[in-house]
């Protein structure tokens, strides 16, 4: 097996709307933001980095292989084929890896000449009620899964177990039959970071601790208790100076105190219990930052749980940055008492720097009898 990347590796991606991040504003997701979430590694996007393009085939991405390989991938990841019905199974592997004896650089072989991780993702399942794709997509497919099961530089994440875009499937994944709904997103997401985790950098390798000089919210950061609380029926108990409690939905008791995580980090604690209704809040603060456009930053937190309720979490960044990162729902509950990185993927600068809105927002269950705790800030500048 191949040794892990180092943190901040480039990982530029190319495809079709699944991929685009074009589909994030709209009902649809791109899973993308998942596996980058789900993984906690720390990759570096680059500018212009996620290369994919709603409608587009193979010619497509051949005709800008030779960009990609420009923005020096250490990994390369390409899901592409779903809009080429028209194409023969020789016209699909030709422009893949030079099947039919085409020049390179190929979408595959291109990457490879310079020392790039390929990943691989074969033509997910397509159709609301039947299987849509061709017997070329499927026998590309076929080979594809050869081509990585030969070559320890192809990592191959396979999509076929996982993805359901059937309008049976229960909860829905897909609402065309080919692109992925949230829950679809999430799966696909998951997927990926499965199988690239042995190769990814270790989320330890950038958050051993958060008192480093370029963490730009200096902590410790959760120290006294003279935080404010509020929403309709606000939270009681202690809040973190400078932060803010607040009920964004739901009917649950919410009380907040003051403890440590399980490596003694100060933490702030949000304990959830009772309510008719599932129950959210949010604790923020406004942390000053400087830069400028395009400069990327990304958000942490250290997340503990324990009892039952968990439904989710989600890192708050707004105010400065692009309004279209959101960041992360719906993560699978930590076991009790251990630990996650809450993650949200590299933010661009949207204006002027300030100050900008940092936080985390958690969900509970009907009926939750759930302590959360939160530790470890971090926002940085994502480094060039």
């Amino acid at each position: 097996m191949l040794p892990p990347l180092p943190a901040h590796a480039r990982w530029v991606l190319d495809g079709d709307s699944i991929t685009s991040f074009a589909w994030a504003s709209t009902g649809l997701r791109s899973w993308v933001r998942w596996g980058s979430m789900l993984s906690g590694a720390p990759l570096y996007i680059p500018p212009g980095g996620n290369l994919a393009t709603s409608g587009q085939g193979v010619d497509d991405v051949l005709g800008r292989i030779v960009t990609a390989m420009g923005l020096s991938p250490a990994i390369y990841s390409i899901l592409i084929g779903t809009n080429d019905g028209s194409k023969t199974q020789s016209q699909l592997e030709d422009a893949l890896w030079g099947a039919a004896g085409h020049a390179e650089p190929t979408i595959y072989g291109g990457p490879l000449s310079i020392g790039a991780r390929l990943n691989v993702i074969p033509i997910l399942p397509k159709g609301q009620t039947v299987e849509t794709r061709t017997a070329a997509m499927l026998a590309t497919n076929a080979n594809i899964r050869a081509r990585a099961a030969a070559d320890q530089r192809y990592i191959i994440t396979d999509m076929e177990a996982v993805f359901n875009p059937r309008s049976a499937a229960s909860p829905a994944q897909s609402g065309d039959g080919v692109h992925p709904l949230e829950y679809g997103a999430y799966l696909i997401g998951k997927e990926w970071a499965r199988v690239m985790t042995p190769i990814l950098p270790p989320f330890g390798s950038i958050l051993p601790t958060t008192v480093t000089a370029e963490n730009l919210c200096g902590n410790p950061l959760l120290t006294g208790t003279a935080g404010t609380k509020g929403g309709t029926n606000p939270p009681t108990g202690d809040v973190a100076t400078g932060w803010n409690l607040g009920r964004a939905s739901g009917d649950a008791t919410i009380v907040a105190s003051k403890g440590a995580l399980a490596n003694g980090a100060e933490a702030q604690v949000v304990q959830f219990s009772g309510g008719t209704s599932a129950t959210a809040a949010t604790l923020s603060r406004s942390v000053p930052f400087s830069g400028s456009q395009p400069d990327l930053f990304e958000a942490w937190l250290c997340v503990e749980v324990e009892g039952t309720g968990w439904q989710g979490a989600r890192i708050l960044c707004s105010g400065y940055f692009d309004s279209s990162t959101t960041g992360l729902a719906n993560i699978e509950s930590p076991n009790p008492g251990q630990p996650i990185v809450v993650r949200a993927i590299p933010i661009a600068l949207s204006g002027a720097p300030g100050a900008a809105n940092v936080g985390i927002a958690i969900y509970a269950t009907v009926g939750a009898n759930l302590t959360v705790k939160f530790g470890q800030v971090m926002v940085r500048k994502v480094p060039a």
